[in-house]
Order: C-alpha cells, then structure tokens, then sequence
C-alpha cells in the first residue's frame, strides 16, 4: 500500500513539473508578425483593412498582420511614408513603381508556386507583372479613368475630345458643366499622361514628353480646354479635391452633366442615393453608364494602373514563406469577390478586380452591375510602368498646377 501511495505522489508531482512546460509549448508561442503595405485608396478603407486582417488572422492564428497605412504619403518618394520607402514585408505597388522598386533592388522575384497562370488575370494586369523576364507582382486591382453620364445622355455616345467640347461649350449653363478634380501634382500629371496617350497611342511614342524638360504644350493646352468645361465654383477647389466623396456627391445630385474619376466613384454616388437623397432626387446607380474619356481628336487610349502584391527583399525565410501564404491567399479570386460583395445594407465599392473572372461572376453582377460596362474600357488597356514615371509626373502635374492651370 505504501508503495503504490508513493508512486501515485511521485506522478503527481512529475505531472505538475510537466504542465508549465505545456502551458508554454510551441502552440502557444506569440504569432508571428507580417507587415503589410495594403494600397490605401479604397472606399471605406477602415473597414476594407479590417475585412483583410480578420480573415487573413482567422485562418492563420499564427500570424498576426499589421497593416500599414500609407495614405498620407503612398506616392511621396521624399517621404518615409511612401510605397518606395516604407520598411512592410509586404507591398501592395501600383504599377508606376514597379520597375525603380526591381531597379533599386527593394523587391524580389516571385517563386513559380505563387506565381497564378497569367491567363486568369485581365490582359491589362498581365503587363504589370514582369520586369526582365521575372515575376515581381501578382495583380490585385485595376485602376483608370472613366467619364461617368446619365445613360440616356448623348455623350454616352462620345468618341473624341471634339464632341465633348461640343456638348459642354464653355458658355454652358450652370451645374451642367464637367466634374473633374484639377488640383494637385499627382492628379494633374496622372490626368497629362491620359490626355498624351488618348494623341499618341502608346507608351512608347508617349516617352518623348514624359519629363519636365519634354514637357508638351498642345497636352497642356487640353487641360486647359477640359477646365473650360468646368462649372466656375468646381474643379479648382482645394476642399473639394481633399474629400474624396465631394465630387461624386455633386454628381449624385445632379450638378454636374458628367463626371471624370476612377471606378469608385460609383461607390460614393451609391451611398449618397441610400443616405441623403429624397425619392428620384439623385441619379441611381442604375441610371449612369461609364465611357474611356476621350482627350483627343483620335479619341481614347485607356490606360491603367496595376496595383499588385509584391515581397520585399528584405523577407526572407519565415516571413518569405508568410509572405507567399499571403499573396495566395489575399489575391485569389475568392478573397478578392469577398471584399467586393457588399455587406447588408452596405453599397458595393466598385474596386476593378485584376482577376478576369470575377467581371462574369453571377453575385458579383447582381450586387454591382455595372462592372459589365467598366471592364470593356480598361481590359485591353495600357499598363503603365517605366522608371521615374511617377516623380517625373508629379514634376509635370506641378507645373500644370502652379503655372498653365493657376488663376
């Protein structure tokens, strides 16, 4: 009896001597952290961020994301904020950045096992995956201009600068003039680029002009023609160019007979009809179509910028296998639908997938059916990239914004 009451003890003890080890065994080490550079302009990005990080977090307790928010300076190269210099694993880059980011040697090649078939992304997004031959991005969003009108209006019919000019003189009357945004160095430059393209047709004729010293004067002057279109109160405003939702807010109240912005637009518009419309006060959703807007006699040339996950060089082993986890996950076309697909009462944030598939998904359609008429304009688009393209932009946008559109 003694014996077996002794040995009983002696498990017991060892059993207690055994149980911290347990409690602080490899299941319970602390997650592991993955930085994370999401691209920052998407509508409701509060709630964008936090969709991506729980699900991600949900299937991956191992892991904790830490999202970095680069809103204030994402293009900003003189920045700490920017995409180019911001230390995250993980970057989400819009296209412009592609090649100095490969160039400076802040970013590696992709492993073939998280590299998707070229063939399931639109043929736009194909072109900014690739520098030399390596795949340094895996396309998440499209993003490029469109020309927003009522669908019954005439110039849904629009195919050249001409007829714009025509249908909006600029003895038009007020509140049916253009609603653009015309402050800023990234967006005037981004909106020369549109306008260069829309005359010479490709990026490579469009190079002779990209910088501040080959600026183009006729480019400048169809700027200036577009601010003409203009209601007096609009386009130059500081406010209204700071608040993301201004412009389409207008639109949505009909002042304005057409607007020129990238596909979120329609978001705003939605939420301001279920928010603070009376009955058929605002144009609906349903009642709008999207064009290429076209800036020249020739008429347009889309182009569009690719924003695409990307892995620092500075990942490697556990966060690198992390970081390919990630990006397969994250960028697939169930992930992406899942941001897209609007929650109850929610308006669908109109966000352009680079996954090809998801234009012709059925749930998709029926939540944002207009997505059937923004693919067209940007599938067969130009995927911009090149070195320096976006300071030497900005360079150019300055120059339009203090000097050729300055009062």
């Amino acid at each position: 009896m003694f014996r077996i009451r002794t040995r009983t003890l002696l498990t017991g003890l060892l059993l207690l001597a055994v149980a911290p080890l347990a409690i602080c065994g490899p299941n319970t080490l602390p997650p592991r952290t993955l930085r994370v550079a999401l691209f920052p302009y998407v509508p409701d990005k509060v709630g964008f961020f936090a969709q991506v990080k729980n699900s991600f977090e949900h299937n991956h307790p191992d892991i904790l994301l830490d999202i970095v928010d680069l809103s204030a300076n994402y293009y900003d190269e003189s920045s700490p904020g920017a995409i180019t210099n911001t230390d995250a694993d993980i970057l989400e880059v819009d296209s412009v950045f592609l090649e100095d980011l490969v160039a400076a040697g802040r970013i590696q090649a992709l492993a073939s096992s998280v590299v998707p078939s070229a063939a399931l992304f639109a043929p736009v997004a194909r072109g900014a995956m690739n520098v030399d031959g390596r795949t340094y991005s895996i396309p998440h969003w499209l993003c490029t201009n469109y020309l927003f009108i009522a669908r019954q209006d005439t110039l849904a019919k629009a195919r050249s600068f001409d007829e714009i000019v025509n249908a909006i003189p600029e003895s038009h009357a007020d509140d049916h003039g253009l609603l653009i945004d015309l402050e800023g160095k990234g967006t005037l430059g981004e909106l020369y680029l549109d306008a260069l393209l829309d005359r010479d047709r490709t990026l490579e004729k469009a190079s002779a002009h990209l910088t501040l010293s080959t600026y183009d004067n006729e480019v400048g002057r169809v700027l200036t023609d577009v601010r003409k279109m203009c209601d007096k109160t609009y386009c130059r405003s500081t406010q209204l160019s700071n608040d993301e939702d201004s412009y389409p807010r207008l639109f949505a109240h009909r002042h304005g007979r057409a607007l020129i912005g990238y596909s979120e637009r329609l978001y705003y518009i939605e939420r301001e009809n279920r928010t603070a419309c009376k009955k058929d006060e605002c144009l609906a959703g349903n009642t709008i179509t999207a064009i290429a807007p076209p800036l020249a006699r020739s008429g347009a040339r889309s182009f569009a910028w690719v924003d695409g996950f990307t892995v620092a060089n500075s990942c490697t082993g556990q966060c690198l296998a992390d970081a390919e986890v990630f990006i397969r996950e994250v960028a697939s076309a169930d992930a992406v639908k899942s941001t897209l697909l609007p929650a109850d009462g929610q308006v669908p944030r109109y966000l352009m997938p680079a996954m090809a598939s998801l234009y012709t998904d059925p749930a998709l359609l029926r939540a944002a059916p207009l997505y059937k008429d923004l693919y067209p304009v940007v599938k067969e688009a130009l995927a911009i990239r090149g070195l320096h393209l976006n300071s030497n932009l900005r360079d150019i946008g300055k120059k339009l914004d203090n000097d050729v559109l300055a009062d």
